[in-house]
């Protein structure tokens, strides 16, 4: 059987003995002085989980890229950490003769939502009703599907290219994008933050077109199933650097960890940080969304940004494998060798 086991030493102590960080100053405002930049060579996407790196914008170890590109690099070296689809991920790794990487935490939990401009409610859906989604058979479309069946009590099946229809470019930018320009086009849009949020204040001030939110999928998942979270992305550590390095890893996800606290319960600190790596512009290109927007949807413990903190989840194994009893009725096999 596949098995790795990973002693990893007490993080408090490891920590002390490592310690402080060296910190720099920011180039856009002086005043501001920003974390140290992590040795951890890290591939991400841009978009709600890069919000857990909030305070690396400046560093040249972190890299973002698209999911098709993120993929090929669990059977490379070419990078110490990768933030993914969680079930993407777990597949991958569970596919090699010995795990390449291992799940290490989550870091966002479901920002899916299903909106209308021309309908206030569910109540208008029928099997005739057009609704324009992104990735067929990811597991935001299945977890979509699962409760528009089970939980919703639809008396249909989404058929794809029947009553919905899945954008070419695979991502949630592409529906927005056509959401903005014509948001009478489809009956339903589903669509994940920020870019709702982007939309909205785009769709109010250009065409004064107000978004009903129909569906907040995470609080609907939660109803369904009484998991706090939706295992979205996920963030892998690569096995071999875990094992020859214990203080870097500790001290990453050390740093993951406070970074996620802070996004959910201190979005004004990450807003100052955030401005210290550039204009809005600037930080759109980095990130994926800018400080401004960190504040609007992260305030006031609204977390619509979706990031999961370390009590939403108990034991990474078992979230998953619950989850996945849930969304297919079979129980979930992920074995303990392909968690941190």
């Amino acid at each position: 059987m596949k098995h790795k086991a990973f002693l990893l030493l007490p993080l408090a102590g490891l920590l002390a003995a490592c310690g402080p960080a060296a910190t720099s100053t920011s180039d856009s405002d002086p005043d501001v002085t920003l974390p140290a930049e992590s040795v951890v060579r890290l591939l991400t996407p841009t978009g709600a989980p890069a919000l857990a790196f909030y305070d690396q914008g400046g560093s040249e170890n972190w890299t973002t890229g698209t999911a098709a590109e993120i993929k090929p690099q669990f059977a490379t070296a070419n990078y110490d950490a990768l933030v993914i689809d969680s079930i993407t991920g777990l597949n991958v790794i569970d596919a090699q003769e010995e795990p390449n990487y291992v799940l290490a935490s989550f870091l966002t939990g479901g920002n899916f939502h299903l909106v209308s401009a021309k309908h206030e409610d569910a109540s208008a859906i029928t099997a005739d009703s057009k609704i324009l989604s992104f990735n067929y058979n990811s597991l935001p479309d299945q977890v979509f599907r699962r409760l528009a069946k089970e939980a919703w009590g639809w008396d249909f099946d989404l058929v794809q290219g029947g009553n919905i229809f899945y954008v070419t470019e695979n991502n949630v930018s592409a529906v927005a994008s056509q959401l903005i320009a014509d948001p009478e086009a489809y009956d339903y849009y589903f669509i994940a933050e920020p870019a709702l949020t982007n939309a909205e204040t785009k769709l109010k001030s250009e065409k004064d077109v107000t978004l009903n939110r129909i569906y907040d999928l995470r609080a609907e998942w939660e109803e369904y199933s009484g998991q706090s979270a939706i295992p979205q992305a996920a963030l892998f550590m690569r096995s071999e650097f875990v094992e020859k390095d214990q203080n870097a890893t500790l001290n990453f996800l050390s740093m993951v960890e406070t970074n996620l606290d802070d996004a959910v319960n201190n979005p004004s600190k990450v807003k100052t940080i955030m401005d210290g790596y550039g204009d809005a512009n600037a930080q759109a290109t980095r990130f994926g969304f800018n400080s401004n927007l960190v504040q609007k949807l992260q305030s006031d413990g609204q977390n619509r940004f979706g990031m999961v903190l370390e009590e939403d989840i108990a034991d990474n194994r078992t979230f998953v494998n619950d989850f996945y009893s849930y969304l297919t009725g079979t129980a979930g096999t992920y074995g303990e060798e392909l968690f941190l």
